[in-house]
């Protein structure tokens, strides 16, 4: 495998995955590794709800209960 394999060829990704990813401009193995992503999150900043303010935050919080349904 290198840089110019193409997508269809790399185990787990099927003609669906390859079609998505073709979509999204990713033809092989290379466009992956050198895609950069245009923002990120920054976790590190977390703030308790109890402070937050208006605007994008990010929250730290602690989940004392999961219910699901089926």
């Amino acid at each position: 495998m290198n840089l110019r394999t193409s997508l269809l060829q790399v185990s787990g990704v099927g003609p669906k995955t390859a079609q998505h990813l073709s979509t999204a401009g990713f033809q092989t193995v290379g466009d992956l590794i050198e895609f950069l992503p245009r923002t990120y999150e920054d976790y590190e900043n977390a703030e308790n709800i109890a402070d937050v303010r208006p605007g994008k935050v990010t929250i730290r919080a602690r989940v004392e209960s999961v219910n699901s349904h089926y």
